[in-house]
C-alpha cells in the first residue's frame, strides 16, 4: 500500500505508524520548485516547509517517499527544478500529473497545458529516464505510452523492464485493475479522479471489493459502469481499454460525423470531427488515426459512443446500431 498526501502533517510518530501498519512507500505533492510558487499553488503559505518537513520524518523513520506533481500552466517552466529538488531531498520516485479539470479541478479548465506543451514535456519526461537516479512515472498521460513506444523504436530499443522500468508492463489506465483509490473516509473509486462509490473499506474488505465490485476490471463487469472502449495506436492494452459492450460499435463509429475515420466530407456537409471539447491536448487518437489507423472511442454505461470521455457529443447508441458496412 502506499500513502498520499501534502506531507504537512507528518511527524516522526506519524511516519513510525505509517511504517508499522505496512505502508511502503508514501507520496508527497510539490507543484514548485519554491515555496513562493508551491504555496501559491496550494494557496496555503507554509505548504512548502511543511511538506519538506514531513519528507525529513519520513526519510529518518526509514520510509521511501516520491513526489508528485501537478502539471499545469502556471507550473510547467518550473518542472525541470522541481525534478532537481525530488533527487536533492532523496525521492525515490517522481510521478507527474497532467491536469484533469475534474472534482477540485473543474475551475481550473484554463491552467491545461497546450497541445504542443504535451508533447514536449512527455519527451523531455521521456528522455530524463537516463539522466536523473530516480523512478519516473506519467500520471493521468496515456499518450505517454505512444511516445515511449515511438520513440523507442526510432532509437532502436526493445522495452523491457530493465530499460523502461515499470513503464515496460504498464498502460495508459490502470484505474479499477491494478490500482484502487481509497479516500480518507474510507470510500473506494477505481481512481481518484472517477468518483464512483465501489465500496467502503470501513464496512467491506478491501480484498473483496476489488474481487466483486462492478467497478472492479478484474471483476468482469466494467462494461457496466461505461469502461473504456479505446483502442489505441499502441494497441488496447497500453491504451488501458477495458472490454467493450457485447454488440460490436464498429459500424457506428465508421458512419459517424465524429469519426476521423471518415474521409473529409464535401463542401457544405457536416464535418468529420469536431475539436476535442475537453481541449486537453494529450496527443489525442480520440475518434481518429493515429500510426496504425486505430481509433480511440469510449462507449458510456447507456451505450452512448464518444470520441473520447471528454467529448460531450455522442456519436450514437452504440448498442442500436447493427448493420455491417
Amino acid at each position: 500500500m502506499v500513502l498520499a498526501t501534502n506531507g504537512t502533517l507528518v511527524d516522526g510518530e506519524i511516519s513510525r505508524r505509517l511504517r508499522d501498519s505496512g505502508i511502503q512507500r508514501v507520496s508527497i505533492s510539490i507543484d514548485g520548485a519554491t515555496a513562493e510558487s508551491h504555496d501559491r499553488f496550494r494557496q496555503m503559505e507554509g505548504a512548502f516547509a511543511g511538506a519538506l518537513r514531513g519528507m525529513a520524518f519520513l526519510k529518518e523513520g526509514g520510509l521511501e517517499f516520491q513526489i508528485n506533481t501537478t502539471i499545469s500552466r502556471v507550473n510547467l517552466e518550473e518542472l525541470p527544478a522541481i525534478q532537481n529538488l525530488a533527487v536533492e531531498l532523496g525521492a525515490v520516485a517522481h510521478h507527474i500529473f497532467l491536469l484533469v479539470p475534474t472534482g477540485r479541478a473543474k475551475g481550473f479548465r484554463e491552467q491545461e497545458i497546450a497541445a504542443a506543451d504535451y508533447e514536449r514535456t512527455l519527451h523531455w519526461f521521456y528522455d530524463q529516464r537516463r539522466k536523473v537516479p530516480l523512478q519516473l512515472k506519467a500520471t493521468c498521460a496515456p499518450h505517454y505510452q505512444r511516445i515511449m513506444r515511438e520513440r523507442a523504436r526510432e532509437e532502436g530499443e526493445t522495452i523491457t523492464v530493465k530499460t523502461h522500468g515499470l513503464d515496460a508492463v504498464s498502460r495508459g489506465c490502470l484505474g479499477g485493475s491494478a490500482f484502487l483509490f481509497v479516500s480518507h473516509v474510507g470510500q473506494v473509486q477505481p481512481c481518484g479522479y472517477l468518483e464512483l462509490d465501489c465500496g467502503n473499506v470501513r464496512q467491506t474488505r478491501l480484498g473483496e471489493i476489488y474481487r466483486n465490485s462492478p467497478c472492479s476490471r478484474t471483476s468482469g463487469t466494467w462494461t457496466a459502469i461505461g469502461a473504456s472502449a479505446a483502442s489505441a495506436s499502441t494497441g488496447r492494452y497500453a491504451a488501458g481499454a477495458g472490454p467493450g459492450p457485447s454488440r460490436r460499435p464498429a459500424t457506428t463509429w465508421r458512419l459517424s460525423p465524429c469519426a476521423r475515420t471518415r474521409r473529409e466530407p464535401k463542401q457544405g456537409t457536416e464535418k468529420s470531427h469536431e475539436p476535442c471539447p475537453a481541449r486537453t491536448g494529450c496527443g489525442c487518437e480520440a475518434g481518429g488515426v493515429y500510426s496504425a489507423k486505430a481509433h480511440s472511442r469510449v462507449i458510456d454505461s447507456v451505450g452512448e459512443a464518444r470520441p473520447c470521455s471528454g467529448a460531450a457529443y455522442k456519436v450514437r447508441e452504440a448498442h442500436s446500431t447493427s448493420r455491417r458496412r
